[in-house]
Order: structure tokens, then sequence, then C-alpha cells
């Protein structure tokens, strides 16, 4: 996943500053703050977990399915957590995938895996087998 920087400065009164538009990577954060170091000022900053997009979803999906395939596993399902507390399982069975969403049954697993993702709540967070 590509990472986002939130970046906050707070002046010495309490008040919160904006940073300036240029401000883009860690290096631009930490010239800003060398800038403004004399003014009584803090400058704090988060990275951020920017969300899966369904390429990379599906991408990840079908690696972890053919993972479990390779090792042999006879049963597979692919567990789906988000950073909302929910887990999603796509279920390969003799009838075909199946996820608890949906009362039907899937031909393959990259249709099963798409129709989720745009169903489902929150960011991905971990994708693995069971």
């Amino acid at each position: 996943m590509v990472e986002k920087i939130k970046v906050w400065v707070e002046l010495s009164g309490g008040d919160i500053a904006k940073v300036p538009e240029w401000v883009k990577t860690e290096e631009d954060l930490e010239k800003f703050a060398n800038e403004y170091a004399n003014q009584n000022i803090s400058v704090g900053y988060d990275l951020l977990d920017e969300p899966m997009d369904q390429d990379e979803f599906l991408e990840q999906v079908t690696s972890a399915y053919i993972d479990a395939e390779k090792r042999g596993f006879d049963s597979i399902v692919v567990a789906i957590d988000t950073d909302l507390d929910t887990t999603y399982y796509i279920n390969d069975t003799p009838d075909g995938f199946q996820c608890d969403l949906w009362d039907y049954y899937f031909d393959d697993l990259e249709t099963i895996a798409s129709q989720l993702y745009d169903e489902m709540h929150g960011n991905v967070t971990e994708i693995r087998i069971e």
C-alpha cells in the first residue's frame, strides 16, 4: 500500500496552522520544520495507509488462493479483514465460490472478489487463508 502523510502544525498559543501546499514528502516536512523552527511551533505527522484499489485487491485475493492451492489445501476460505472490524469470507465449494453476503454461487474467484470489493464496508487491512 502507498502511504500518505497527514501533517499538523501547532503554534505556541495552541492554534493549529495550515501546512503549505508544497509539503508532500517527509523531506519537505523536514525542510518546512527547519525553516520555522525558531518561531515556537511544533510539527507532527502520521503516515496513513491509502485504501487498497480494486486491482490490488483482486491480485492479493487471487495470489492468496493460488498459494493455498500450491500448498495442497483441500478446503480454501479466503478471509478479508477491514478496518471496521468486519471479516468477509470467500469459500471455495463444489458448487462454486460463495460469500456470506449472497445466497448464490459465482463461477470464478475474480467475479466474486470484484463484487465483494464493490459492496464491502471499510478498507482492507488483511487478506489471508483460513
